[in-house]
């Protein structure tokens, strides 16, 4: 079943877990999203992260000494948690996963957690706001619409619009819509960020991107060689390839 917001089928996302290891260089980041989290998770708290995938940033927080009382997870793609499930036993992580669907309804009874984080997974801001206990914060990082959005524009469009995922947003939107989100499920905002920032790539990376992400929506490696091609010639320095990276991020208080 594809994803409404994306256009893309679920299973995309298991290829994340395939692009993390690519060897780029990168800007130095507006901010250092973990850092973001630590700020706010009291001590002992009991954190929820919705839409955790194989939970590699949950294994950073807790190596980082965080006051976590208990780590607990969700997500729809049961291979990224049987990842996740598998790293847990080998690193000892304090962790209870569950498989569940991050649209619907959270399974967890009422004011269960201190913090809710969304690290770049779809948000459900109404569903944070009724699983946390009154003062507790939910945190969301989500890619914003400058993400990749020279080298997109180069896909064109088909029938739905924009090939390009986001591509159709106007620039700052998404943050005004986000919290608007937000606010109207309850949370009183604390921080809002939009942040850019370069990585560079070798082709075979950035063909591995548009093939295992929702990059360029139904992604051909034969038809789409000239626009691959076209995206090297334009963006090629002497680092590689030059991509623009863009995060938004929300920290809410109930």
């Amino acid at each position: 079943m594809r994803n409404k917001e994306t256009g893309f089928d679920p299973k995309v996302y298991e290829g994340y877990s395939q692009v993390r290891p690519i060897a780029k260089i990168e800007e130095e980041r507006p901010w250092n999203f973990l850092e973001i989290v630590q700020r706010y998770i009291p001590e002992g708290a009991r954190f929820l992260d919705a839409g955790c995938g194989n939970t590699f940033k949950l294994e950073e927080l807790a190596g980082s000494g965080t006051p976590v009382a208990r780590f607990t997870g969700f997500d729809i793609n049961q291979k990224l948690l049987r990842e996740a499930q598998n790293k847990s036993l080998t690193s000892h992580l304090n962790l209870d996963l569950l498989r569940a669907d991050i649209n619907s309804p959270f399974p967890f009874p009422d004011q269960s957690f201190d913090v809710v984080t969304f690290m770049l997974a779809r948000h459900n801001a109404a569903e944070a706001y009724r699983v946390l206990k009154p003062g507790g914060i939910v945190i969301m990082e989500r890619v914003g619409e400058g993400e990749k959005r020279e080298v997109k524009v180069l896909f064109g469009s088909d029938k739905e619009g924009p090939r390009g995922y986001l591509s159709e947003k106007e620039e700052g939107s998404l943050l005004a819509e986000y919290l608007g989100d937000f606010k109207a499920a309850g949370f009183s905002i604390l921080e809002a960020l939009s942040g850019k920032w370069a990585t560079w790539v070798d082709k075979k990376g950035l063909l591995t991107l548009l093939q295992n992400t929702p990059f360029v929506r139904k992604f051909d490696p034969a038809k789409d060689a000239a626009a691959v091609d076209e995206a090297e010639r334009l963006f090629t320095t002497e680092k590689g390839i030059a991509l623009t990276q863009h995060r938004l991020v929300i920290v809410a208080l109930k």
